[in-house]
């Protein structure tokens, strides 16, 4: 990859406490980008240098990146729509994320949530 091509698909942004890599327009799984690479030497370099280190990844419904990041991971948080029913494939996936190894999967994060039925 060239290095026009490295600027046009991610960027550091950078923030007092916060260093975040994003990935613009790119539609490769983890595996593909990393294909050939040791994601998880790159990943023990970091944590030299980091407290954590987050990973988000698309649906798990609908796209097998989580399930490929799953492996380079401590922790697996699943966020949840309050706006969206629960359906077959939800589900599955929370079944899915249950059943990980160990203590992987560490909960969930029910966004959009309206603070007017907390009540």
């Amino acid at each position: 990859t060239t290095e026009k091509n490295k600027k046009t698909y991610s960027q550091l942004i950078l923030t007092s406490h916060v260093e975040i890599i994003v990935n613009i327009q790119i539609i490769n799984s983890p595996s593909e980008i990393l294909a050939g690479k040791d994601f998880k030497s790159i990943i023990k370099n970091f944590e030299q240098d980091y407290d954590y280190i987050f990973l988000e990844a698309a649906s798990l419904n609908d796209y097998s990146d989580t399930r490929e990041l799953i492996d380079y991971s401590d922790k697996v948080i699943a966020v949840f729509d309050a706006e969206s029913p629960i359906n077959q494939a939800d589900k599955d996936s929370i079944q899915f994320l249950t059943e990980l190894e160990g203590d992987k999967y560490l909960g969930g994060i029910l966004n959009n949530v309206d603070l007017k039925n907390l009540g």
